[in-house]
């Protein structure tokens, strides 16, 4: 079984991914490690690396080098292209490619890696039609405390939920007058906004009794946001960046069975349980009433997202990355053999 270690940043916005990671590994038997200190790591007690963003860590950058020049094999979980980050995302001072060294970092890591894993469908593709030897891993989730299986309270009003991050904002504009008017229609409807004041804002034409803003959507607050819901909105922009989005949003509604209409982005099409996809602007106002009033099927998709997400646990996604390691050493022998 390959040793595998993981590297990220100190401050990786997406940490929570590679703790699933390792705790999904473990289950499964494999010795793994997760270390942000890369001057303290070992290179030979490994077999297998797994960068998490190392373009933005110049010294995560320079044991890459020297790992790859020891022949372990090097893969690079990727979320998306980060040349397609909007500037208004909440990641992009953090990820984004702000600077020249930033830029050719993560040019040398695309580059260098034996493999890419990505968690979209559509940006494998992408990938893999620039040549890139790239692997789809489906979005995982793990719940040590049990906090995504908590039941629900019941409650007498029916919630809309949208969270979301600022470069969604655009598409919560272009929806405002179809969720506004149904709630106008309907008065047992509540509106909960996680993640951006200034979407909540946008519905100051609500009173305050009938809104609701919950500023954290920290990975630890997701069971209980989502469990605030009663039916999800996921309005998108169809932008590079918006398109190769993984499912990772309508999975996490499926373990609440929280129902959902989103944009028509290919991950959610794919994912095709829990939820329908909204064609057109003009189809959301038609769609919202129509589930609005439909409370068996909204129990219905609820209940087949649920089943749909049960089957993404870390423990078994981890046979998946278990192929990709496999994989990677091979290629970097190939790679260890035609070296001069």
């Amino acid at each position: 079984m390959p040793r595998v270690l993981c590297l990220l940043p100190q401050e990786e916005p997406g940490a929570w991914r590679a703790d699933q990671l390792i705790c999904g590994l473990r289950q499964a038997g494999l010795l793994t490690d997760l270390t942000s200190q890369p001057r303290r790591v070992d290179l030979p007690e490994w077999d297998v690396i797994v960068a998490y963003h190392p373009h933005v860590d110049p010294q995560i950058m320079h044991t890459l080098h020297e790992a790859h020049a020891a022949g372990l094999a090097l893969v690079t979980a990727l979320d998306g292209r980060l040349e397609n980050l909007p500037r208004n995302h909440p990641n992009f001072a953090t990820l984004g490619l702000t600077n020249p060294a930033r830029i050719q970092a993560y040019t040398t890591t695309l580059l260098q890696s034996d493999l890419l894993v990505t968690h979209s469908r559509q940006l494998e593709t992408e990938l893999r039609t620039q040549g890139f030897t790239t692997c789809y891993i489906p979005e995982a989730w793990f719940d040590s405390g049990g906090r995504w299986q908590k039941p629900v309270r019941p409650r007498c009003t029916l919630n809309l939920g949208w969270i979301g991050s600022p470069d969604e904002l655009e598409a919560v504009t272009q929806i405002r007058g179809a969720v506004l008017q149904t709630m106008r229609d309907f008065p047992h409807l509540q509106l909960i906004i996680a993640g951006d004041d200034r979407a909540y804002s946008l519905f100051d034409a609500l009173p305050a009794s009938r809104r609701i803003y919950l500023p954290s959507t920290a990975p630890e607050d997701l069971p209980f946001v989502f469990g605030m819901m009663d039916l999800l909105l996921i309005p998108l922009q169809d932008t590079p960046y918006h398109r190769a989005l993984s499912d990772l949003r309508v999975m996490q509604a499926g373990l609440r069975g929280v129902p959902w209409l989103a944009s028509p982005v290919p991950a959610y099409r794919e994912w095709d349980a829990g939820g329908l996809c909204v064609p057109t602007l003009l189809d959301w106002r038609p769609m919202l009433r129509s589930l609005v009033i439909d409370a068996e099927l909204r129990a219905e998709l609820g209940q087949q997202g649920r089943q749909r997400a049960l089957e993404r646990h870390a423990g078994q996604v981890a046979r998946a990355w278990l192929e990709v390691f496999k994989q990677s050493v091979q290629i970097a022998a190939r790679r260890r053999r035609l070296s001069p």
